[in-house]
């Protein structure tokens, strides 16, 4: 993920000020300059939005590495920045008459800079503020904050007079100019990913807790796969490692596990890898529901947990959800109802965070809502099929579920060869493709498989590649938005 780009901050308190000044029907001529107020202007009137000082905020200084461990984790971990400006107006006068309105328009235009920056102290992607004189709103945030769905906060920073007295003075020979200091809050630097892909981790270590709390220890699930030879198998994973599935009864299901398989089949049980079992401890008495949150989209879903399953939302029937005082199991489907919004949600694979709100009656008239701790899990694309696709070296893996675009963070090896992506034309030899995500959002180019192509040849021997057979299999490894698909192999040559 690309650094936050400082400079979009200085741009998005810039549109701010220079609008906010319209909205107030400022009608002088100015400009809003990014540069240091000792610049010299060649316009009667500019406002200086100067950035002068960076800090580390405290509050990131002992946040965790968001894509796991590496030799050096602290690389790993996002950085917050506060970001210190000062606001001034610079004007060009030379006679007293002029001087004199020069004073005055100064002190104009910072008590107005200072009622916007008030009025609008938390810019988000959703801000926007309308002139009478523009046709449409003007979007404030600006760049890359955009594209990220940033938050900034503008904090007018209670700078004393001393400290204004030393920012401006030289050798005590300039009077302070009339100024804001203004605080950004908080411009985060994403880390760069690692320079390797960690292991999969299949357990992890129980935990004591002396407390009443409600506490969630474990998350399991069965993996059910089928290897190139021999019956189906199961690995237990823990943190767990959900598949997502499309909806019950879906087309891409029944392929997946034909309705006419015996009973006594392995097989079958392929449909319970998206169901997901939370070991806890104290979960009640008290009203219970399930808080499901990850990075992917911003997403977040709370569902009931103690609804009766005919008064769940229809999305929400099949997901199959319980819970008692020390367990909570649910399945999860493609489509969610989040309870807190009133609003259907569409999971993607990725990692997730799961905890459980109980609301306590024993606290009086109100039940007072008791969280639990989160705990982190994986909802991994199920591979469905990997067959040749009518060229040479030419294949289509395809997944349950109708979502893949090339918005998604997707990386694919097959045989420990790693294939780049591409979202436009055709995949060549070491390349897969995906299409782009449609431009309204809509879902419209969004497909259940991608078109991969082998290399016929090693890059760096020259030597050729055995193709894939029963006797040489080849693994496939997806990872969609940092989850690892359910295992499949490559077995049929492409010809």
């Amino acid at each position: 993920m690309a650094l936050t780009n400082l400079a979009d901050v200085t741009a998005t308190l810039k549109v701010l000020v220079e609008t906010g000044l319209h909205l107030q029907n400022v009608t002088d001529v100015f400009q809003v300059s990014a540069a240091s107020p000792d610049a010299t202007f060649g316009v009667d009137t500019t406002v200086s939005v100067h950035l002068f000082h960076v800090i580390e905020s405290p509050e990131f200084k002992n946040l965790p590495p968001k894509f796991g461990t590496g030799p050096v984790p602290v690389r790993l971990a996002p950085m917050g920045l506060i970001l210190q400006y000062i606001i001034s107006v610079i004007t060009q006068a030379q006679d007293d008459a002029a001087l004199h309105d020069a004073a005055l328009r100064q002190a104009q235009f910072i008590g107005y800079i200072a009622r916007t920056i008030h009025d609008y102290p938390v810019i988000t992607p959703n801000t926007t503020i309308t002139l009478p004189t523009a046709p449409l709103p003007i979007t404030i945030l600006q760049g890359t904050l955009l594209d990220h769905k940033s938050t900034i906060d503008f904090i007018i920073r209670p700078a004393p007079k001393e400290e204004t007295i030393s920012f401006w003075s030289t050798e005590d020979t300039h009077v302070p100019r009339l100024a804001l200091f203004v605080e950004a809050r908080v411009a985060v630097l994403e880390a760069p990913p690692p320079p390797f892909a960690p292991g999969i981790v299949l357990s992890v270590g129980q935990f004591v807790f002396p407390s009443s709390e409600p506490q969630l220890l474990t998350t399991t699930n069965d993996i059910w796969f089928e290897p190139p030879t021999g019956p189906a198998r199961k690995v237990t994973a823990s943190p767990a490692r959900a598949a997502l599935f499309e909806f019950p009864g879906s087309a891409a299901l029944d392929e997946l596990v034909p309705p006419a398989l015996p009973l006594d089949d392995p097989r079958r049980n392929i449909l319970d890898n998206n169901v997901v079992t939370v070991s806890a401890v104290g979960l009640a008495p008290g009203d219970r529901s399930l808080l499901l949150r990850s990075q992917v989209k911003n997403f977040s879903a709370t569902l009931d947990l103690d609804q009766p399953h005919d008064d769940q939302p229809a999305q929400n029937q099949s997901w199959n959800l319980a819970a008692t005082p020390t367990s909570v199991t649910f399945s999860i489907f493609q489509d969610v109802f989040d309870t807190a919004s009133g609003a259907a949600k569409r999971v993607l694979p990725g990692i997730y965070g799961v905890r459980v709100i109980v609301n306590d009656p024993r606290a009086g008239d109100v039940p007072r809502p008791r969280a639990s701790n989160e705990l982190a899990f994986a909802i991994t694309p199920q591979l469905l099929s990997a067959l040749p696709a009518g060229a040479p070296r030419t294949y289509s893996l395809r997944m349950v579920g109708t979502y893949l675009n090339a918005s998604l963070d997707i990386q694919l090896s097959v045989g420990g060869r790693a294939l780049t992506l591409v979202s436009t034309g055709t995949a060549q030899d070491g390349q897969f493709f995906v299409p782009p995500i449609a431009p309204d959002g809509s879902g419209a180019n969004d497909v259940d498989n991608i078109t991969f192509v082998l290399r016929a040849t090693d890059p760096d021997t020259g030597l050729a590649i055995p193709p894939p057979s029963d006797t040489n299999p080849l693994p496939i490894r997806l990872v969609i938005n940092g989850a690892t698909a359910t295992p499949r192999w490559l077995t049929l040559e492409a010809t």
